[in-house]
C-alpha cells in the first residue's frame, strides 16, 4: 500500500460532507485491483473511504446498526484506538468509512456518498 498526500493532490470534496474545510487527498494504491481506498487529510484528521468486493465482518458487542439516507443498513463501531468506523453493503461491494472523527461526522460522510456503481465514486458530484 502506498499513501502519498501532497498539497498539489488537493481534492475539492465534490459534494462529500467531509468533517474538514481544507484538506489534501490521495487515492491509496492497493495490491488487489478490486479494492480501492481514498484518504482525506488535514492537520487534525485523517478520514478514509474504501470500496471492496463484498466482505463479511465479525461484529463486536458495541456495534450499532443504523439506516443511511440511501436506505442501506450500516454498522458503526470503534476500533482499538477509539476511532469510529462504519461499513455497509451496496450491491456486491462493501464500503468502509473510518477515521479519527466524531461518529456523527463519519455518518454524515457516509450519507453523502453516491452509489458504489457511480463511475465517480466517492465523489458525490461530477
Amino acid at each position: 500500500m502506498r499513501l502519498g498526500v501532497a498539497e498539489e493532490n488537493s481534492f475539492t470534496g465534490n459534494g462529500l460532507n467531509l468533517p474538514m474545510k481544507k484538506f489534501s487527498s490521495s487515492n491509496i494504491e492497493l495490491a488487489d485491483k478490486n479494492q480501492e481506498a481514498w484518504a482525506f487529510v488535514d492537520e487534525e484528521k485523517i478520514i478514509t473511504v474504501a470500496r471492496f468486493n463484498q466482505l463479511s465482518f465479525e461484529e463486536n458487542p458495541e456495534t450499532k446498526i443504523i439506516s443511511l439516507n440511501n436506505g442501506n443498513e450500516a454498522f458503526i463501531s470503534k476500533d482499538k484506538f477509539k476511532n469510529s468506523f462504519l461499513y455497509y453493503f451496496d450491491t456486491e461491494k462493501t464500503v468502509v468509512v473510518s477515521g479519527n472523527a466524531k461518529e456523527e461526522e463519519i455518518v454524515e460522510l457516509a450519507n453523502s456518498l453516491p452509489s458504489v456503481d457511480s463511475p465517480d465514486f466517492p465523489s458525490a458530484e461530477k
